[in-house]
């Protein structure tokens, strides 16, 4: 028997007045898979991370919450992740973790950021922004881990660096959700480009795709169509 997906989507449908944000979206997101939300800017990727993670409701459709219950059901990293100035890396981190009980040491280890554990956050590169921001994400061990372009406007040592991270997250049992206007693996990850706004109105597009990854890197992807069609996952 095929499990129940992590997280999942029917139809899900969000408009703002004339514009639709996102279009009829039916989409499953599986554990220990990376799966991706690709699309050009404006195409509806962070409303639907929004919807995803209860921020907005929708005008129509609905989201469904199918993984383990645990001190947090997602981890979230936005696409531009700030922390307070004055900390070090290990103290922001140990914030984070004490809020939930968790190992910050744990969380350091899970992106690779030991060596600089006593660097002021001011003092961090772009990149290792984002793995500190993908640190508190894990915190609590949530089932579900939702990354807004974890990856934009890096170099790709670190781009490549930060997608083996993910990977290895994913490898760790969770559904992990990622949004990217390009495609972050030569091969192509997941997809799902809900819409498309063009002067100011919203349309599909003419082609959709959404595609899952399964965790490791040796592994062979599996494709998937979304965009409003159902599709049945593919087996593990």
């Amino acid at each position: 028997m095929t499990a129940a997906p992590y997280l999942s989507t029917s139809d899900l449908t969000k408009s703002y007045g004339d514009v639709t944000a996102v279009d009829a979206v039916t989409v499953e997101f599986p554990d220990t898979a990376v799966t991706g939300l690709v699309g050009p800017n404006g195409s509806g990727k962070t409303t639907l991370i929004e919807l995803l993670l209860g921020i907005e409701r929708p005008t129509l459709g609905s989201v469904e919450y199918g993984g383990p219950e645990e001190v947090r059901r997602f981890g979230y990293l936005p696409q531009r992740p700030t922390f307070r100035p004055g900390f070090t890396v290990a103290e922001t981190v140990d914030f984070y973790a004490g809020l939930v009980g968790d190992d910050p040491d744990r969380l350091l280890a899970n992106v690779g950021l030991e060596a600089v554990a006593d660097r002021p956050v001011t003092g961090l590169s772009g990149g290792m922004t984002r793995l500190l921001g993908i640190a508190q994400a894990l915190a609590g061990d949530p089932p579900v881990v939702v990354l807004d372009e974890p990856a934009s406007g890096l170099d790709p040592a670190m781009s490549e660096r930060i997608f083996g991270v993910v990977e290895d997250i994913a490898a760790e049992g969770r559904a992990v959700v990622l949004s990217s206007h390009e495609l972050p693996w030569s091969n192509g990850p997941p997809t799902a480009s809900p819409s498309s706004n063009r002067g100011g109105s919203a349309r599909r597009e003419a082609r959709q795709s959404c595609e899952n990854r399964p965790a490791g890197r040796s592994t062979r992807r599996s494709r998937r169509c979304c965009g409003g069609h159902r599709r049945r996952r593919s087996g593990r």
